[in-house]
């Protein structure tokens, strides 16, 4: 079903291609689907008197001329269109197309399959139709490449047929990560509020002290994991509509240093320290939200420290690097845990994607965490990679490019910045 944006769409081209094959622009019309009041007339123009008035060349400028510049200005705005624009006659014939779709006049095979496609919903449109047809191409790279049909009525005849060719891949795969989510988030949020009916009406059932105690500690302990999904929830929503506006300077060590406070407590409780190492002398400034890094790092570092082993060491490196774009800043939090396989490493960053489901929900994880961790990077112009071994340990480093008021701490250009970096990087 063609929604009621596309449909806009392709009236308004067909407002342009009738332009631009002759039509009379201030003749009514009749369109099927959606379009049999409308009126196939150029913006402004209200009758056809005012058309044939719009339509005069001046006085000093010939009538042909006037007509192929106003023919090469709709030519140019249908090229500049992010879609393929076709135009058939009427007998199906082939009058126009634009520089998206001559793209998909060729011999090879994906745009071979779109012709095809476009010959099958032109030739239901020829019939009075306005159809649709979406084709998928392996690639690589795959894409999704929707064609539609829709055909101009004049005089009760159909008299054009205007086609368009979309490349809908990133549409189709917002689509499916947005249901992916709903379908996680219900499941996720499902599972403390199950468990929570279960235990509540068992507690409402015993009359035994030790029973009820037990029970009751259960509900709470499923209460804290839904507030935490939750709250996991509302951080990474914000994440992900985008960096703040209103940015500020601040030092990476800073950051580093609340993040431990603010993981401090469930590190002692598993005997896992964490570690600060500064590999850069000097303050680290980079711009941005002091607040999205500290739960990043707060994030890796309570992953670190669950997957750790007791009397093993959570280890947070501070450096700075120089980068395709000039001096970063380096954040690596190093443990020595359990690892990652390496078949999951690429899918690690997704939502509520869990390397060992039942690890998982033991340390009471929302599958939220690196999410959170990779928006807000990406947030500050950054990158984040992980390396890691199954059974011996994990790094996962950050890199953010640093503030220009590090040029005022350091009393050096950005040239003799990255020399010192190198230097020291050589000498160790």
């Amino acid at each position: 079903m063609v929604s009621t944006g596309t449909e806009l769409i392709l009236f308004l081209l067909a407002v342009a291609v009738a332009a631009l094959v002759g039509f009379s622009i201030g003749r009514r019309a009749s369109i099927p689907s959606g379009y049999r009041s409308a009126r196939l007339e150029a913006p402004g123009v209200g009758s056809e008197e005012q058309a044939d008035r719009s339509a005069q060349p001046s006085a000093d400028e010939p009538p042909d001329s006037n007509r192929d510049r106003r023919r090469d200005h709709i030519e140019q705005a249908l090229d500049d269109l992010r879609l393929g624009v076709v135009v058939f006659t009427g007998g199906g014939d082939e009058l126009y197309r634009n520089h998206v779709g001559r793209q998909f006049a060729t011999a090879r095979h994906g745009e071979a399959l779109v012709e095809a496609a476009l010959e099958r919903v032109v030739a239901a449109a020829l019939i009075g139709l306005s159809p649709e047809e979406e084709v998928r191409l392996y690639g690589p790279p795959a894409r999704t490449v929707l064609v539609q049909a829709s055909p101009i009525q004049v005089d009760g005849g159909i008299s054009t047929v205007v086609a368009t060719i979309e490349d809908v891949t990133e549409a189709r795969h917002l689509d499916r990560v947005r249901s992916d989510f709903v379908a996680n988030v219900s499941h996720e949020l499902r599972t403390p509020v199950g468990a929570m009916s279960v235990l509540a009406e068992t507690l409402a059932d015993t009359d035994d002290p030790e029973v009820r105690a037990r029970l009751a500690g259960r509900i709470q302990t499923e209460a804290g994991r839904l507030a935490d999904t939750i709250e996991d929830l509302l951080i990474l929503s914000r994440l992900e509509s985008g960096p703040e506006e209103a940015g500020e300077t601040f030092d990476l060590v800073s950051v580093v240093t609340t993040a431990m406070d603010r993981t401090a407590e469930s590190s002692a409780q598993r005997a896992v320290p964490i570690e600060m190492e500064r590999r850069f002398g000097g303050p680290i400034l980079v711009d941005g939200s002091f607040g999205q890094l500290v739960s990043a790092v707060a994030n890796l570092i309570e992953n670190g420290t669950k997957y750790s082993s007791a009397g093993s060491a959570v280890t947070v490196a501070v450096d700075v690097e120089s980068g395709d774009g000039g001096p970063q800043g380096v954040l690596s939090v190093i443990d020595d845990g359990i690892g990652i396989p390496e078949a999951d490493l690429m899918r690690i960053f997704e939502r509520f994607y869990r390397v060992d489901t039942a690890r998982s929900r033991a340390t009471g994880g929302t599958g939220l965490g690196l999410s959170i961790v990779r928006n807000a990077v990406r947030n500050h112009g950054g990158s984040v990679e992980v390396e890691s071994t199954e059974g011996r340990g994990s790094t996962f480093t950050l890199r953010i490019p640093l503030s220009s008021a590090q040029l005022q701490v350091e009393p050096m250009d950005v040239d003799d910045l990255l020399a010192n970096v190198n230097s020291d990087q050589e000498r160790d």
